[in-house]
């Protein structure tokens, strides 16, 4: 259970922030992004953290890497490398399966979207389908849509926001499809840079707040905030000596431009979340000699905060998830995970005890940071 999702992506990816910048996210200009600060960054913030083990089955144990919903009432695990998604109570006890896989009516063969509306479930599954479920697993609908990305989500009177990637068949990066499945409006097109090999990041690249949607495009610096039917710029990173080389934009080969871009140190998108006053980012840095490395920035009290927690292999690399609607940060750890953890990390724990239960063949383990 440990983070092995990243076979070909741990040789492109990798990242490393520092200080602190007292630029408002608001703000037009780039926030700078520093490099080499320590977790004492974020640790010196943590008021406590709280162990919710998932119930472990034969029948329950998720693959690797899966993403994670907080609701009001319950947690959802969306174990994308095998196409199900698992809901589970406050307390961690399975609940229910929602959907499984298959090509049939109610079925998804791939996991490429998801979200939670008013105890509605929306799973999009390449090439072409939604389907919708109640909480507790009953199906209710599916739908054919246009030509989807490699994650979707649904907007409002029908509509679908869908992200390509880079080097899709479709002229854009990212799409609005309407209801009759043709393209409403398309987003990120800006020639050449659309052929490029398409290395989408590790997570998703639309995530939600209340009702506002943001969307990260990997080798773009921005984060995108959907409008009105508009993607706009909500905040701009500076990666300074780690942006991509613009020489990568200019090969005739995407091969030849995904040979020259391994052998240069770079930076990308991988995660962005927010809260209402928190917000968090997620880079790659790409180092030649070193491979991947995962760093976050933390925009709190009206800073920003960088720190890494080491590389691909390092207990809280890449475990990062989402935030709840009371602001609380959730990581997804392994029991061998959250057994490695530092001690400065571990003393916050208010429940360290029940790691006494559990087993590396145990199911993974939310962890649920307050902060000061």
């Amino acid at each position: 259970m440990k983070q092995l999702l990243f076979s070909l992506a741990a040789c492109l990816f990798c990242f490393l922030p520092t200080s602190c910048s007292d630029k408002s996210p608001s703000s037009t200009d780039a926030i700078k992004v520093e490099f080499g600060n320590p977790i004492s960054n974020f640790t010196q913030l943590i008021e406590s953290v709280e162990y919710i083990p998932l119930e472990t089955d034969s029948l329950h144990i998720l693959g690797e890497s899966p993403e994670l919903i907080v609701s009001d009432s319950s947690f959802y695990m969306i174990d994308v490398m095998n196409s199900r998604v698992f809901r589970y109570s406050q307390d961690g006890l399975f609940l229910n399966r929602i959907g499984q896989k298959g090509n049939g009516e109610s079925e998804y063969n791939s996991i490429n979207g998801y979200q939670i509306d008013n105890d509605i479930v929306t799973i999009y599954s390449y090439p072409n389908k939604s389907l919708q479920y109640k909480i507790n697993g009953e199906f209710l609908q599916e739908h054919i849509t246009g030509d989807l990305g490699s994650y979707s989500y649904a907007l409002p009177d029908g509509k679908t926001l869908t992200y390509y990637g880079y080097g899709a068949v479709s002229q854009f990066r990212a799409a609005i499809l309407n209801p009759d499945n043709s393209i409403k409006r398309g987003f990120l097109s800006d020639g050449n840079s659309n052929r490029v090999m398409n290395f989408t990041s590790l997570a998703p690249p639309i995530s939600n707040y209340r009702e506002r949607l943001f969307l990260i495009d990997s080798f773009n610096p921005i984060v995108y905030e959907y409008k009105n039917l508009e993607l706009l710029p909500y905040l701009k990173f500076d990666f300074g000596k780690y942006s991509v080389p613009d020489e990568y934009y200019t090969f005739s080969d995407i091969y030849e431009a995904a040979e020259f871009l391994f052998s240069q140190n770079y930076a990308i998108l991988n995660r962005y979340s927010e809260s209402s006053d928190i917000k968090l980012v997620e880079i790659i840095l790409n180092k030649v000699e070193e491979g991947g490395i995962p760093y976050y920035g933390l925009y709190y009290k009206e800073k920003w905060l960088w720190f890494s927690f080491g590389k691909w292999e390092a207990p809280m690399s890449l475990a990062f998830r989402c935030f709840s609607e009371d602001g609380k940060l959730f990581f997804v750890l392994s029991p061998s995970s959250a057994e490695q953890l530092p001690q400065s990390l571990k003393k916050h724990v208010t429940n360290l005890s029940v790691m006494e239960s559990l087993s590396d063949d145990s199911n993974y383990i939310l962890a649920k940071f307050s902060l000061k």
